[in-house]
């Protein structure tokens, strides 16, 4: 099968997660056996070959590539998102490849850069679409649906302005995948798709961290992302505070605002909280005995929940978003609800008095590329059958 992969970026230009895994599947796709080309944005037009994949790297908006470390001024930032409705620019180029490559089905994922007009690009010339919903694109312009430490129930006026062109362009999707059944019936229920004849939750694929069953006691915990707001590791940092835990550290790793790094270190205080910037994940859960995931905002999937598990780490973390669905089975982890202040003191108090225990038992099967890999195969051809 020849597929063509469309996300906002791709190797080695990798901002998130959404970037990961749409790496892992373009290149086990192609291990089965089937032709993979990817298009991503970037700041110039060029080609290259990575892992038998081929890449299209494109400059599809003129005013500035997302992937640069420098922001834009306002009104350029303001410019680019009014283009990014419906972008012109990408019509020639993209149809051009849609020419050369032949693609038997059109997997679109992040379209940031792109926008949605690819999915009428492809209806012009007779392709299927199948989508992967990654994060809240198609529904805020901030792609997160969180505004003021809150998740967002209802849309703003800004955000339905932003996102009526793509609502109107999922028409043309005859696919869709969430990545969890959260971010899929999110936006099923603001008549996001419609029109799609096939629906399906599919997790992400997971690179296994690590297979050494062994773990020595490091008295850690710890916390591995973004370090934002929308995170809560406020929550983390005053529920460790509270528990009073003498011989347990809480190792940060991750990086962010400069600023509000600064307001954390002074809300630890004296408990022993390090910083410790960009860690290989791998390398961090070695030096931890308990990751806590404490995420305020609706997490679509929760990636660093199925790393740890894979590395026999248990994993504490917050009851939003898709989460939830990774920690099922409750036996390698389990969930609290933020909102609520003193749980996550509780379950990190019971995790340290063994109260509770976790089994080292986790299905990471149920991640692995070849097994999400089969799963989309399938889909593609429930897809094409019905085209």
């Amino acid at each position: 099968m020849k597929i063509l992969i469309v996300n906002e970026f791709y190797y080695p230009y990798q901002r998130g997660g959404a970037e990961v895994s749409t790496q892992l599947l373009a290149e086990e796709l192609v291990n089965l056996g089937h032709q993979v080309t990817v298009c991503c944005s970037f700041s110039k037009n060029k080609i290259e070959t990575h892992n038998g994949v081929k890449i299209h790297y494109m400059k599809v908006n003129p005013l500035y590539w997302g992937g640069n470390s420098t922001s834009p001024s306002g009104l350029k930032k303001a410019l680019w998102h009014i283009i990014d409705l419906c972008n012109p620019f990408i019509v020639k180029p993209f149809l051009k490849i849609l020419e050369e490559e032949k693609p038997d089905i059109l997997h679109t994922n992040n379209l940031s850069h792109f926008s949605t007009l690819i999915w009428f690009l492809s209806s012009l010339k007779k392709i299927p679409v199948c989508h992967t919903i990654r994060d809240y694109y198609l529904l805020c312009h901030k792609c997160t649906m969180f505004k003021n430490g809150c998740n967002c129930i209802k849309r703003c006026p800004s955000c339905k302005a932003t996102s009526f062109s793509k609502r109107y362009f999922s028409k043309y999707v005859n696919g869709v995948v969430g990545i969890s059944q959260f971010i899929l019936d999110c936006h099923t229920s603001f008549n996001v798709f419609s029109k799609a004849k096939n629906k399906a939750v599919i997790f992400n694929p997971v690179k296994k961290t690590s297979t050494n069953t062994e773990h020595k006691v490091n008295h850690a915990i710890g916390f591995i992302g973004t370090i934002h707001p929308s995170k809560g590791i406020e929550v983390l940092i005053k529920a460790f505070a509270k528990c009073n835990l003498n011989n347990y550290q809480l190792l940060v790793a991750g990086s962010g605002d400069s600023t509000y790094i600064e307001y954390l270190k002074q809300l630890a205080g004296n408990s022993k909280v390090t910083f410790l910037g960009r860690q290989v994940a791998s390398e961090f859960y070695t030096r931890i005995d308990l990751l806590v995931v404490p995420s305020l905002w609706n997490e679509p999937f929760g990636r660093t929940v199925v790393e740890a598990q894979s590395a026999g780490i248990p994993v504490i973390a917050s009851n939003k978003g898709g989460i939830p669905e990774i920690l099922a089975d409750r036996k390698s982890g389990m969930c609290f609800n933020p909102d609520i202040e003193e749980e996550l003191t509780t379950c990190i108090q019971n995790f340290v008095n063994k109260k509770i225990q976790f089994e080292n038992n986790f299905r990471f099967e149920n991640f692995s590329s070849p097994e999400i890999a089969q799963k989309y195969i399938l889909f593609y051809e429930t897809i094409k059958r019905e085209y």
